[in-house]
């Protein structure tokens, strides 16, 4: 045991030494975790433990419940797909044993024959091509540009039917050599005016009403591809992976009927109007000969009075006009002298009337022919376009997606329906017109 003295030197050199060396350092002790957020967070690991186990227990009684069924359905597919196969090969095989018997003339006719013949001689569905028929369609637009001249030039002839009626009273009435061919000339050409105003309303109108029929047919082709191609997504997974993505055998004829069905109703309203012109045509081509004729037989009134008054003042001395005019009426003699002068201007009058009809009957006769030219034109393109529609598609063509189509089809619905609205509104504009302008046109007016 160290004495009282040392142990205390002893303890100051160590206090000496741990200020030297520093601070000392105390170590620290981790805090003890609460209890209570122990449990919390053992019941959480629990409860997820709960619920994982829970959905794994239910998928299990499910797929458990199902795996019969799902066993039956494959089995089913497997069995069908077999079937086709061995079908298919059967009857490839029937075809190729009978093959050298099919080519006598009665059994070529048997079922099992016609199955065994090449795709290129089966019945090969058509594509349809809806984006050059709605080509074709749209041509009327440029029919339509010209929309209301067919009701301009039929009020123009009407009131020149209206004038050329009260020329032929005044004829009737008047002392003419040739009163009655004229007379009856100019029955004829009313006739044949109210016919030619009469067909060019129908004719006007028939153009709009092509158009109506054409849209009101675009709109029911619309509904019915997407009907078509409502179908084909709905198809159930089995379905697709038996026929392919490809769009069905079933549906391709549905495309193809439609098809044929707006191409009919195109081309009849293509027949309906040139038939209507070419009549149109015809009736103002008649009112071409009749003019001529009346024109003949006024030219040679208009000469025969021109002779008979010059002969009169050739014969009679101006000297010898006081002598017969006691020995005759006045009114006798200024009739062939004076009166004549009056036949020869309502003469030039008439000319004039005429000359206005002629111009009349020209301008119908442009317009017309210059419609049925594009009408027969949109008839030979729609033409090819079957033709070209009844020919298969070559090994590098596919068949157009249905969206396509519709997209076509509405763009071409758009397009008529703008036209056909622009049309309206000029078809009334000359209308208001003519309601707001005089209606009746008198002989030289």
């Amino acid at each position: 045991m160290l004495p009282a003295g040392n142990e205390h030197d002893t303890r100051l050199k160590k206090d000496i030494d741990q200020s030297e060396k520093g601070p000392v350092l105390v170590p620290q002790i981790a805090p003890v975790p609460d209890a209570d957020q122990g449990t919390l967070h053992e019941s959480l690991r629990e409860s997820g433990s709960f619920i994982v186990l829970l959905v794994l227990d239910i998928l299990k009684s499910v797929l458990k419940l199902l795996k019969q069924p799902i066993a039956l359905t494959l089995v089913i597919y497997i069995i069908l797909v077999v079937l086709s196969q061995v079908s298919s090969f059967m009857v490839s095989l029937v075809s190729l044993a009978l093959a050298p018997i099919c080519t006598m003339p009665l059994l070529s006719m048997v079922s099992l024959c016609d199955n065994g013949k090449s795709p290129t001689h089966s019945k090969s569905i058509q594509e349809p091509r809806f984006q050059d028929l709605v080509s074709i369609q749209t041509g009327f637009e440029s029919i339509m540009e010209s929309a209301g001249m067919g009701i301009n030039l039929a009020l123009n002839m009407k009131k020149m039917e209206i004038a050329i009626r009260d020329l032929n009273t005044l004829v009737k009435l008047s002392d003419l050599v040739s009163k009655d061919l004229l007379s009856s000339s100019l029955d004829a050409f009313v006739i044949s005016a109210k016919d030619a105003s009469r067909h060019l309303s129908r004719l006007e109108s028939g153009v709009g009403g092509a158009v109506d029929s054409i849209v009101a047919m675009n709109d029911y082709a619309i509904n019915s591809l997407e009907a078509i191609e409502k179908y084909e997504k709905n198809k159930s997974a089995i379905s697709t992976i038996i026929h392919s993505t490809n769009t069905s055998p079933m549906s391709r004829e549905k495309i193809a009927e439609t098809f044929n069905q707006a191409a009919g109703v195109t081309e009849s309203n293509l027949r309906r109007l040139i038939e209507m012109a070419l009549a149109t045509m015809t009736i103002l081509n008649q009112i071409e000969s009749q003019l001529s004729v009346i024109h003949e037989i006024v030219s040679r009134e208009e000469g025969d009075t021109k002779a008979k008054r010059d002969e009169v003042v050739s014969l009679i001395p101006i000297y010898l006009i006081y002598l017969i005019s006691v020995l005759l009426k006045l009114a006798d003699l200024w009739t062939y002298l004076g009166a004549n002068r009056d036949k020869l201007n309502r003469f030039a009058d008439h000319r004039t009337l005429l000359s206005q009809v002629a111009n009349y009957r020209s301008a119908a006769a442009m317009q017309v022919g210059g419609t049925l030219v594009q009408l027969e034109g949109l008839a030979a393109d729609l033409d090819e376009l079957r033709e070209r529609v009844a020919t298969p598609l070559l090994a590098h063509e596919t068949a157009v997606p249905l969206e396509v189509h519709i997209e076509t089809l509405r763009k071409g619905v758009q397009r008529l329906t703008d036209g056909r609205n622009r049309a309206k509104v000029k078809e009334d504009a000359i209308l208001g017109v003519v309601m707001d302008g005089p209606q009746h046109v008198g002989i030289g007016q």
